[in-house]
C-alpha cells in the first residue's frame, strides 16, 4: 500500500498538501500528512509522521530525513505548489527546505483555513446582533468571504492592478452603511471585520491567484476537496 501511494505521488508530484492535525486522535500526538491529488481529483496521503510536538526541529527531521529516506528528493523538483493549512510552524520550517528541493515551488496557505476559520476565530457571529439582524450578519460575512476567495481563483484578479482595485472596494464595502445597517450599528463588528481582512492581507503573498497563475496547480485554492 506505501508503495502505491508513493506510486500516486511519483504520477502527480506538481501539488503536494501538507496538513497536520492533533485534536483528532486521543493520543496527544500530531499526525503530519503529506498528499496529493489525482487527475479525477483523488486526494491521496502519500506519507504520514506521527510527531511529539508542533515545534520546528519536528517538521525539520521529517522534511530532512524522512522524506529523503524515502528518495523522494528527484521527484519534489516537479513540485509546483506546496499548500499547508496555514500553521507558522510548518510555513517557516516548509520555506527552509524550498531552496534545497522544493525551489520552483509556490509557497501557498489553504483558502479555506484562512478565510472560513479566519472569520470564525476573528469576526463576531450572527448571535452578536440583534435578532432581526442576524440573516443580514451573515449575509454580509458570506459576502465578504466570497469576495476573498476571489482574490483565489482563476478569472477574477489577474494582475496587480485588478487586485488593487478590488482590494480597496472590499474595504470600502466593509465601511458601507449597509455593513454597519447589518451589524445592528455596532462600530465595533466593523472594526473586528476590517481588522481580521487586513492581518489576512498582509499574508496575500501565499494564497493570490495571479502570482502563481502561471503554475501548473493554478486552480488548487484549498487543502482538501470538502473544504
Amino acid at each position: 500500500m506505501i508503495a502505491e501511494t508513493i506510486r500516486y505521488f511519483k504520477m502527480y508530484p506538481e501539488t503536494v498538501f501538507v496538513d497536520v492535525t492533533s485534536h483528532s486522535n486521543n493520543k496527544k500526538y500530531h499526525l503530519l500528512t503529506f498528499s496529493i491529488k489525482t487527475a479525477t481529483n483523488k486526494q491521496v496521503v502519500f506519507l504520514r509522521a506521527w510527531l511529539p510536538n508542533q515545534k520546528r526541529y519536528s517538521f525539520r527531521w521529517v522534511f530532512q530525513y524522512g522524506i529523503r529516506a524515502l528518495g523522494l528528493d528527484e521527484y519534489f523538483k516537479y513540485t509546483e505548489l506546496i499548500m499547508k493549512d496555514g500553521d507558522p510552524q510548518q510555513h517557516n520550517e516548509i520555506k527552509s527546505v524550498m531552496t534545497e528541493y522544493l525551489a520552483q515551488a509556490f509557497d501557498a496557505s489553504c483558502g479555506w483555513h484562512l478565510v472560513e476559520q479566519g472569520c470564525s476565530r476573528n469576526c463576531p457571529g450572527k448571535n452578536s446582533v440583534p435578532e432581526e439582524k442576524q440573516k443580514k450578519w451573515e449575509q454580509f460575512l458570506r459576502h465578504v468571504k466570497n469576495w476573498i476567495y476571489s482574490w483565489m481563483k482563476p478569472g477574477y484578479c489577474e494582475n496587480k492592478e485588478e487586485y488593487r482595485i478590488s482590494r480597496e472596494l472590499l474595504f470600502r464595502y466593509i465601511s458601507s452603511s449597509s455593513a454597519l445597517d447589518a451589524a445592528g450599528g455596532k462600530d465595533g463588528h466593523i472594526t473586528l471585520v476590517k481588522e481580521w481582512v487586513r492581518k489576512l492581507v498582509a499574508s496575500e503573498k501565499h494564497f493570490l491567484h495571479y502570482l502563481r497563475k502561471e503554475k501548473r496547480a493554478m486552480h488548487t485554492y484549498s487543502s482538501n476537496g470538502h473544504e
